[in-house]
């Protein structure tokens, strides 16, 4: 995978996981609560799931800009 390419996905990536992050509360009134997670979690437990994953996607395009993670 080019280099350019690497960094698009980088950027994209990282710009998905920080809106993940700062819009948690649009997020939840889109998708709705996830009550089976909160059951057993806690109340709140929601929005830490929508943040995990934001940081998730930030760390795996983070991987795929140094060439740690290939799709091909």
């Amino acid at each position: 995978m080019n280099l350019f390419l690497r960094i698009l996905i980088f950027v994209v990536a990282e710009a998905l996981g920080y809106c993940m992050i700062v819009y948690v509360e649009r997020l939840v009134r889109m998708f709705g609560r996830m009550f089976w997670l909160e059951d057993y979690l806690g109340p709140g437990w929601t929005y830490n799931i929508w943040r995990i994953l934001g940081l998730i996607l930030m760390f795996l395009g983070a991987l795929v800009l140094f060439g740690k993670l290939s799709f091909f």
